[in-house]
């Protein structure tokens, strides 16, 4: 570092200071992108997910009150053998 300030002075530390912030900010932007892009499709994904569990135990719960009787009705008439 000494040789560096005595060789450039004060702007030799700051050699290549524009392409590196540059490059950073390009970076952060295209993380930050990709992060909401991410971001949102799992929360799409999240919502077709639970709409469809939603759903499922909906038509489950019809179907066990529906299939109830037929299922006791069973059970009775095994244990009557």
């Amino acid at each position: 570092m000494l040789t560096i300030a005595q060789d450039h002075g004060i702007q030799g530390f700051l050699h290549g200071l524009a392409p590196r912030l540059l490059r950073r900010a390009l970076m952060a932007a295209i993380s930050w992108t990709v992060y909401e892009q991410v971001n949102i499709s799992i929360a799409t994904i999240y919502d077709r997910v639970s709409w469809f569990l939603s759903t499922a135990n909906r038509l489950f719960a019809v179907l066990q009150l529906k299939l109830q009787p037929i299922i006791i009705g069973f059970i009775y008439t095994l244990a009557a053998r």
